[in-house]
């Protein structure tokens, strides 16, 4: 079976709710849920997919943490699921 991973960065603790959500409506199935400032790109590569909970700001800025985790994501090759509520496969 995939080892599944859910990723996420809060602020205002909005995108932790929803995260929790999502968690929670998958019992059983994450294998790891992290906040991004506890991980590294070394838990992500060890999950063959990822969900992964980016809140953005402005023009679409990155949150603090995701600048130098998110463009590393490349070299974890996962198989893509959700990406702030866009589908990336």
């Amino acid at each position: 079976m995939p080892k599944t991973g859910l990723f996420y960065s809060t602020e205002t603790g909005m995108n932790e709710g929803v995260a929790t959500m999502i968690a929670e409506m998958m019992p059983g199935e994450l294998d790891v849920f992290m906040e991004i400032t506890k991980a590294s790109v070394d838990d992500a590569a060890s999950c063959d997919c990822l969900l992964i909970g980016m809140p953005t700001y402005g023009d679409g800025e990155m949150q603090e943490g995701w600048a130098d985790f998110y463009p590393n994501l490349d070299s974890a090759d996962p198989t893509w699921i959700w990406e702030g509520g866009n589908a990336l496969l």
